[in-house]
């Protein structure tokens, strides 16, 4: 039995839902941290299974897929530490941030297979996740005075 069609199919739909949920949990993380955390697991969950969907195709075809090794470790490593940040939410937000960032290169790296798919994400996606991450933290700052 061919197992790459089923294992791309799943990675598929998870890594959308990934991108619809990602942003949706970074900001209940940073706005309602207490309301956060259904959000952040689903879209831990969606991101699992892309991460695992993952290495099924690198088992595959390893010459083709290697490089999604680091992309899906670091991703899944990211929203893990991000659940265990404690009460840093500009923390979260960058871990989230940079979690869903890779998913955004990683899409774009498959559909346009330019090498500028590795660095507009990156680029644009580390000023976004500063630029939130801040915001959480001149809000937190505010707030405790």
């Amino acid at each position: 039995m061919d197992l790459h069609m089923p294992l791309l199919l799943a990675h598929v739909v998870a890594g959308g839902l990934g991108l619809l949920l990602g942003p949706v949990a970074a900001l209940a993380a940073a706005r309602r941290p207490a309301y956060a955390t259904r959000l952040i697991t689903a879209y831990q969950g969606a991101v699992t299974v892309v991460c695992v969907t993952a290495l099924g195709l690198v088992a595959l075809a390893p010459a083709t897929f290697w490089w999604l090794i680091p992309i899906a470790v670091g991703t899944q490593a990211a929203i893990i530490v991000a659940r265990r940040s404690g009460t840093d939410p500009a923390r979260r937000t960058r871990l989230l941030g940079g979690s869903y960032v890779s998913l955004v290169t990683a899409l774009l790296v498959v559909s346009w297979g330019n090498p500028l798919a590795w660095i507009v994400p990156t680029v644009l996606g580390i000023g976004l996740v500063e630029s939130a991450a801040a915001r959480v933290q001149r809000r937190r700052y505010t707030d405790a005075r």
